[in-house]
This record gives C-alpha cells, sequence and structure tokens, in this order.
C-alpha cells in the first residue's frame, strides 16, 4: 500500500514537470535565454560599420614665437595680450636711428653712382680728341710723302703718339664707364640691405591670431632670435590621436570624422576631416598617430581641450 502511494506521488511531481516546461513563461518572469539573429542578419541590420572612439588634445595649426633676426633695444611694444592680429601687423619696433641714417647715406651714394655713370663727357672728349689727332696726323704724313721735308720725322712720330694717346684715353673712358655702372649697381644694393635691415628693426608677424604672450618691454636689450611674443591661431585645430594596431587598422580609418567633447552637462560635435595617418608604428607600444582637423571659425574650441575622435570603419 505503501508502496502504491509512493509511486502515484513520484508520477504526480514528474506530471507537473513536464506541464510547467512545456507551458510558457508567465508575466513578469524573465527569459535568460533568447537566440539572436545570425551573423547575416547582424551585418544587414548595422551595414558593417564600427564606431570607432578615441581620445585626442587639441593644438592649433598656426603658432608662432614672433623672433628678431638682429640685435637691438625695444623702441616700442605695439600689442598687448589677448589682442587679436592680422597677418603682417606690427608687434614691436627696435631702436632705427642709426639704420634710418644708413640708409639715407646710401641712398646719397647711389644717386652720385647713377650720375658718374650717365656722364659721357670724359668718353665723348677721347674720342673727338682722337679723331682730330689722327686726321692731323695721316695728313702730316701725307705731306711728308709729297714733300719729303715739309714734316720732320721726329714730328710725324710725336703726332702719331698723340693720336695713340687720345685713343687710348677712349678706351679707358670705356672702362671707367663699365666701372661707373658697376658702382650704382653695388650702391643700390647696399640700399637694399640697409632698407632691409631697416626693415627688420618693424617686426611683423608672419600670422593672424592672438597675442598670448609678450617678452619684453621697450628699452630692453633684445638678442638675434630672440623671442619677442608669442602667438596662437586658433581658427583652425589639430586633434591628435593614437591608434592601437591590433584594434584598428590604418587603412580603415576614413577622411570624415566628429570631434565630441563635454560642456557641463552637454556633448558638442564638432565636424573634423582626418588629414593625417602616420605610417610610422611606435615599435613597443605598437601604435601610430592620427591627425584631423578641425574649424574653429567663432573660437568656440580652446587649445589643450581633452575630447574624443569619432568616426565608423
Amino acid at each position: 500500500m505503501t508502496f502504491n502511494c509512493l509511486a502515484r506521488l513520484v508520477c504526480a511531481i514528474c506530471f507537473a514537470l513536464c506541464f510547467s516546461i512545456a507551458s510558457p513563461p508567465a508575466i513578469g518572469q524573465t527569459i535568460l535565454d533568447r537566440p539572436g539573429p545570425d551573423n547575416g542578419e547582424e551585418k544587414a541590420a548595422g551595414q558593417g560599420s564600427e564606431t570607432v572612439e578615441l581620445q585626442g588634445v587639441l593644438n592649433p595649426i598656426e603658432k608662432l614665437r614672433l623672433a628678431t633676426r638682429d640685435p637691438g633695444i625695444v623702441e616700442k611694444i605695439c600689442v598687448e595680450v589677448g589682442d587679436t592680429i592680422e597677418a603682417g601687423d606690427i608687434v614691436a619696433i627696435l631702436d632705427r636711428k642709426i639704420f634710418s641714417a644708413e640708409v639715407n647715406a646710401a641712398t646719397s651714394e647711389l644717386a652720385a653712382a647713377k650720375q658718374e655713370a650717365k656722364d659721357e663727357v670724359d668718353l665723348e672728349f677721347a674720342k673727338i680728341s682722337y679723331a682730330v689727332n689722327q686726321k692731323i696726323y695721316e695728313r702730316s704724313e701725307l705731306a711728308r710723302q709729297q714733300f719729303a721735308k715739309s714734316v720732320s720725322k721726329t714730328e710725324l712720330e710725336r703726332l702719331r703718339l698723340e693720336s695713340e694717346r687720345t685713343r687710348l684715353s677712349g678706351v679707358q673712358a670705356q672702362q671707367q664707364q663699365k666701372i661707373n655702372e658697376l658702382t650704382a649697381s653695388l650702391q643700390k644694393d647696399r640700399l637694399e640691405i640697409a632698407t632691409l635691415r631697416l626693415e627688420n628693426r618693424t617686426i611683423k608677424s608672419k600670422i593672424g591670431g592672438t597675442i598670448v604672450e609678450i617678452f619684453n618691454a621697450p628699452g630692453e636689450y633684445v638678442a638675434p632670435g630672440q623671442p619677442i611674443a608669442r602667438i596662437l591661431n586658433l581658427n583652425r585645430l589639430k586633434v591628435v590621436c593614437s591608434g592601437r594596431l591590433d584594434q584598428l587598422d590604418p587603412e580603415e580609418i576614413p577622411e570624415d570624422a566628429v570631434f565630441k567633447i563635454k560642456k557641463g552637462d552637454q556633448i558638442k560635435s564638432f565636424p573634423a576631416k582626418i588629414t593625417f595617418v602616420s605610417p610610422e608604428i611606435d615599435p613597443v607600444r605598437q601604435t601610430y598617430s592620427i591627425w584631423a582637423e578641425i574649424e574653429n571659425p567663432n573660437n568656440e574650441l580652446k587649445s589643450g581641450l581633452v575630447g574624443k575622435l569619432e568616426f565608423s570603419k
């Protein structure tokens, strides 16, 4: 009797278990395992793309430590920290009195040299003298041939030497003319050098941007190559990232990207263009550099900000 009861109980339990497995889950129950789509469905849904995020730091593409070419005393600083300047604007002026005097002297010397180069009086006089003396000599020689004692041999020789002297004077005048022209050219070069040295006393920026540092004050001495000011152009920035060779193939990096930074509680995005993928791989870390350029006309982005470069591969 006991055995039959136990057998019935076991059958009831088995029946209940089978029923629960075959039945659908009740409301509020979590399904732990659900078959997902196969690989073909996954690719169709995501178009085979994968988003990559790389952290990078913003740097200005154009930056300049404006330096002097020649030594001198700072006469004037024409800008202040924070000023926005354009390419070609004057940043500082060095003492110029001696250099202005050199330009004036070189200008006068060039004018005198040009006048001498144009002066052909000696050459013309030599040509005329030679023509006259040559005719006198030829007539005297003809007269001697017709009348043996009309002109002495000594006088004829003197006339020949005088004609030759005036001919050589003409040659010398021609050579002096060339020397005068070369002197005028030399004085022109000296004037250009003096003008350049005077221009170098005016320190102009080669780029537009913002003055972020000034290193000198009026009255201070500066040596050649010593910086006067530091200038940053934030209109275009560059973000430098590092890619791992085992995670990102350099050949898969596209041109278009987005640079994202966090401002407060918001994430702001800026269009970026990937302009350089380094062909050099770090042998230890197996990484390479990636550069992207970002337009920043409103100076919303600042140099040194850290953000993420995002693109699809």
